[in-house]
Formats: C-alpha cells, sequence, structure tokens
C-alpha cells in the first residue's frame, strides 16, 4: 500500500469509527425513549433488559415489530467493524511496509 493511499485510508476508517459510535449513542437513547414513551408497562424482569444493549434491542422489537430506528442502529454497527477492521488492516500493513517484510 501506498503511504499515501494508507494515510487516507487511517482517516476514512477513523471518521467512520467516530461517526458510527456517535450513531449509535444518539440510536440507542432514541430506542430508550420509544421504550418509555410507550402505553405498555414493563414486568420487572423486562426493566433490567433496558440497560443490555442486546437486551434493549430484544425488547424494543417485541414491542415495534418494524423500527428504521432499529435498522439504522444496525447499519451503524455494521459501519463501526468495517471502520475498525479497516483500520487493523492499515496498522498491519504498515507495520510490514515499515520492517520491510512481505505480505
Amino acid at each position: 500500500m501506498t503511504r499515501l493511499f494508507s494515510a487516507e485510508l487511517g482517516i476514512f476508517a477513523g471518521l467512520a469509527v467516530i461517526v458510527a459510535v456517535i450513531a449509535q449513542l444518539f440510536l440507542l437513547t432514541r430506542i430508550k425513549l420509544d421504550i418509555a414513551h410507550n402505553k405498555q408497562t414493563l414486568a420487572p424482569f423486562e426493566a433490567a433488559d433496558l440497560y443490555k444493549t442486546w437486551g434493549l434491542l430484544r425488547l424494543h422489537k417485541s414491542i415495534f415489530k418494524i423500527s428504521v430506528t432499529r435498522r439504522l442502529y444496525v447499519v451503524s454497527l455494521v459501519i463501526l467493524w468495517v471502520g475498525f477492521l479497516l483500520m487493523f488492516v492499515q496498522i498491519v500493513f504498515d507495520h510490514f511496509q515499515r520492517n520491510n517484510m512481505v505480505l
């Protein structure tokens, strides 16, 4: 990888991770507010799921069958993991290029 492409890859991957983390925080808050403003009451064992991410998503899915917010959360999660993967690839290629190793 050329140094310029590697630098751009690192910048874009870092920006993707930052945007995905901010989007996830916003969307999780939105999901909690959707559940809080719902007319249904929560059972005591369901209230504990509000503090766990996957439990919160499962609870939101049981109340709202089709939700754009949940889909956007999954998209931001995929963007986050792709950004982490690209950052890892960039670090590995830079390490091998700096040490004159062949990958």
